[in-house]
């Protein structure tokens, strides 16, 4: 019972950068065998959660939806199956007056080109199978580094630009900002 009440009040100090990210760190300097691959696995996903929750937060912005179309955004979502990082990505930069790459900054083109060659082996790691690219543990690991240094450029530059960072929980909630002039397409539900 200690313990837990140390590790709440540890996360209270926290970012949410850091929070999310911490259990990669706990397998990261595990002895476990699986720690490379677990931890790539892993933060590959919160990535490609962290975008789609900016999207879907900066959706939610528009004037057009209220507390109750929060189950239909979802659901218009969730049927669509072939919404990837990148869709989401060419998504923000067609409904957000900036470019994903102008709010993240300097290093964007170099630090999203290696996300994107990570997607190239992704389904075959994640389906168990042989990427052949003789990955090891060392390499591995150094991916995750790359993936930690977009996630916390991308928390960062995103909470300075829209008061959202990707990892609060809940992003189908109105923000204090005013988004009027702020969001490019115009539509109505």
């Amino acid at each position: 019972m200690k313990n837990l009440k140390k590790m709440t009040e540890q996360n209270l100090k926290l970012s949410n950068f850091e929070s999310e990210f911490e259990v990669i760190g706990y397998l990261l300097n595990s002895n476990n065998e699986s720690r490379a691959i677990d931890s790539f696995s892993l933060s590959l996903l919160k990535i490609e959660k962290q975008i789609r929750k900016i999207f879907t937060h900066l959706i939610y912005q528009y004037e057009c939806f209220e507390p109750s179309d929060k189950i239909k955004i979802i659901n218009i979502l969730s049927a669509n199956n072939n919404i990837y990082f990148r869709h989401l990505i060419s998504g923000i930069n067609l409904i957000y007056i900036k470019e994903i790459k102008d709010i993240y900054g300097f290093g964007y083109e170099v630090d999203y080109n290696s996300i994107s060659n990570l997607k190239s082996f992704r389904n075959k790691i994640f389906h168990g199978q042989l990427t052949g690219q003789e990955l090891n543990r060392t390499d591995l690991t150094e991916f995750v580094t790359i993936m930690k240094r977009w996630s916390k450029q991308i928390a960062e530059s995103f909470h300075d630009e829209i008061n959202y960072d990707g990892f609060e929980r809940n992003s189908l909630k109105k923000s204090k900002k005013n988004f009027t002039t702020l969001l490019k397409c115009k539509f109505k539900l």
